[in-house]
């Protein structure tokens, strides 16, 4: 078909009526157009599944309400489902205001009545009809558009959301774990400074041992952090390292016995041969 040129499918059982509408729109020199006839409700949504199937689609309908296989706005149904954005013109032989505002709340863009029906008026409806369901679909598109972005958008508030609630939760996690190292400091750099002398020199050198190691916890926390990063980034390395299990298991307890302030008495012993470890630090 011309490039330009309106496909028109008309439903209409009277041969006689097809025919005058034919004439109508050559007489108003209507754009180019072509137009197919057919009679029955049953034929119009063949016509219309062969035509999509072959790439031609139709530009309008114009629907005769009294059909052989159906009546009344029933037809509209059918078509709206085969073709929802193929505009439909109604054609009947009753002047009825009701029926009119019915047809076009069930999806018709114009309601003619046949008798009134003149050349310019018949192109003029057809015109507006194409323009008006080609506005609609657009802006149905639009709002596809749109609602698929505040959803993306909802999506993304939702992670950020979450991403918040696990960095409020890492740093909680990590306030509570500087804390520890930091009272082994205050505690054992308080005993040195109010007992230096009743002290002997083996328990000094255990305070100074467990405030190094604090300061090492406090170190490798800060550590962690970056480690997160790095996780986020895809740059994380796993470096495994021996651990001496018993030198290791001696230092907790050191640090526990310090954090009860001597109120308890912590032993550690251990049986048999402790096998080799591996650690990330």
């Amino acid at each position: 078909m011309p490039e330009g040129s309106v496909k028109i499918l008309l439903i209409e059982d009277n041969l006689a009526e097809a025919r005058l509408l034919q004439e109508f729109l050559k007489e108003a020199q209507f754009r180019q157009f072509s137009l197919v006839h057919v009679k029955r409700l049953r034929d119009a949504l063949q016509e219309i599944a062969q035509a999509r199937a072959m790439s031609i689609p139709y530009d309008v309908i114009l629907l005769d309400l009294t059909l052989p296989d159906s009546h009344g706005l029933a037809s509209l149904g059918p078509l709206i489902k085969q073709a929802p954005s193929l505009p439909i013109v109604v054609l009947t032989n009753t002047n009825d205001d009701e029926l009119a505002i019915e047809a076009v709340r069930q999806g018709a863009q114009d309601y003619l009545v046949k008798r009134q029906v003149k050349g310019k008026m018949l192109v003029r409806s057809l015109r507006y009809a194409i323009e008006r369901k080609q506005a609609a679909v657009a802006l149905r598109q639009e709002n596809q558009a749109l609602e698929s972005q505040v959803q993306e958008q909802t999506a993304e508030l939702v992670r950020a959301k979450e991403v918040n609630q696990r960095k409020a939760e890492f740093v909680s996690m990590l306030s509570h774990d500087f804390r520890n190292p930091l009272n082994t400091i205050l505690l054992c750099s308080g005993l040195l400074q109010d007992k230096e002398e009743q002290l002997p020199k083996e328990k000094k050198l255990v305070h100074l041992r467990l405030i190094r190691s604090a300061i090492k916890n406090m170190a490798q926390l800060l550590d962690e952090v970056s480690l997160i990063s790095k996780a986020d980034s895809g740059k994380l390395l796993c470096q495994p390292t021996r651990l001496d299990l018993k030198r290791f298991c001696h230092q907790l307890v050191e640090e526990l016995q310090i954090s009860s302030k001597n109120k308890h008495q912590l032993v550690f012993t251990t049986q048999g041969e402790l096998k080799e470890a591996l650690w990330d630090e």
